[in-house]
């Protein structure tokens, strides 16, 4: 396959040769558990990798196939449940190969690698992002993507490039990246782990919504930046009545021009996100630009 170079392992899958990435080199790992989005999450992955210094993308497909899995009868179950609608695991890790192949083939990518592994979503996605720089996974539209982009938030303690489905593939994706701002350690931890992105960018901008209008907390963060030698502008902005805090971010994410959105995820857990409809899940379902994510 064209701009590809996979080797098996010995269970059969297909990986990269340790030796062919050198150790200064950092991985995007691209997680693709569905075709229909695998070349959004490819393109934005390979995009990643150009703005990042020396990145390189694997690209990791899990095959959950239930007759190499040991889990529980009810994750068996909904398993087996899904092969009338989306054929058998092996048949979606086949097209979703295919997929892969045709994407290689007419981009002309040269620094991306093909990985199958055969196991639980979760466990597997954690072992195989432990080194990894970043994590690119797009919106999630089946049971194996959803497990991967939780576990992807909540367990790899990576960051996590999260690419909606329903937008165009950016061209001048990190060019202007947009902050979105409140003092927390995840907002912290995304600012730290995005460091390689905020710093290519021509334009960085930090959103602060409703923070008190006699004590902003925007300096700590302008501060942050500036240590590495990352300039930014500061906006303040307020919702108006009835208007969610997700709505007014984006709404100024895109009136700013900005590209991407950098963002602490899940401040109180996706549990209670979910019941009470957070930041973090709002900005998930609604945003139409990729957003780099900590957990």
């Amino acid at each position: 396959m064209t701009g590809t170079h996979t080797a098996a392992d010995s269970n059969g899958s297909q990986q990269g040769p340790a030796s062919a990435q050198p150790h200064h080199r950092h991985e995007i790992l691209a997680v693709i558990e569905e075709a229909t989005t695998a070349r959004r999450c490819l393109a934005v992955a390979e995009r990643a990798a150009r703005i990042g210094s020396d990145c390189y993308v694997t690209a990791l497909h899990i095959c959950a196939d239930p007759s190499q899995l040991i889990c529980a009868p009810e994750e068996l179950c909904l398993q087996r449940m899904r092969v009338p609608l989306e054929g058998t695991a092996r048949q979606r890790l086949e097209r979703t190969h295919r997929t892969f192949e045709t994407w290689s083939a007419f981009s002309g990518v040269s620094n991306i690698t093909w990985v199958e592994r055969v196991g639980a979503i979760a466990p597997t996605l954690v072992t195989e992002a432990r080194t990894a720089a970043l994590i690119a996974i797009a919106a999630p539209h089946n049971v194996d993507s959803v497990d991967a982009l939780h576990a992807a938030i909540f367990s790899t303690n990576r960051p996590v490039l999260f690419i909606p489905t329903g937008m165009p593939v950016p061209s001048d994706l990190g060019r202007h990246i947009a902050i979105a701002w409140k003092p927390r350690p995840q907002a912290r931890r995304a600012i730290l782990n995005t460091l390689r992105w905020l710093g290519a960018a021509s334009k960085v901008s930090v959103i602060a919504v409703d923070e008190p209008e006699t004590s902003p907390n925007t300096p700590e963060v302008l501060e942050l930046l500036d240590h590495y030698a990352i300039a930014a502008r500061a906006f303040h902005v307020r919702t108006r009545a009835g208007q969610h805090i997700a709505d007014r971010l984006l709404e100024e994410t895109q009136a700013l021009g900005a590209d991407s959105l950098v963002m602490g995820a899940y401040r109180f857990g996706e549990l209670v996100e979910w019941i009470f409809g957070g930041v973090t899940r709002e900005v998930l379902h609604r945003s139409t630009l990729p957003v780099f994510l900590a957990h």
